[in-house]
């Protein structure tokens, strides 16, 4: 069986940021998978757009493998400026903003 632990190459700095934002928005509250598991899942469905199915047998999670990525964007949503705000930072910038 593929394992995407180990066969997937992520950004390290990028996965311990959204793994700080999922452990900042659960608080105290334990889950399983581990915070750094969910984080892992939900960029490697944003970086793959794999079936949520393959996910699962790929994390070796069952069936959930929708709300944990669901749950993690939802917490990264917090996070993101508003559209207006997000343009207005980058006008000055050298950034491509396509509207």
């Amino acid at each position: 069986m593929f394992s995407y632990p180990a066969a997937c190459d992520l950004d390290e700095e990028l996965l311990e940021v959204v793994t700080m934002v999922t452990v900042t928005c659960d608080g105290e509250r334990t889950r399983k998978p581990r915070p750094y598991d969910r984080a892992r899942c939900a960029l490697v469905y944003s970086r793959e757009h794999d079936t949520f199915e393959q996910l699962a047998a790929g994390f070796d999670i069952g069936t959930a493998a929708w709300r944990y990525v669901h749950h993690t964007i939802g917490h990264l949503a917090r996070f993101a400026p508003s559209p207006p705000d997000g343009t207005s930072r980058t006008r000055g910038s050298r950034h491509a903003w396509a509207p």
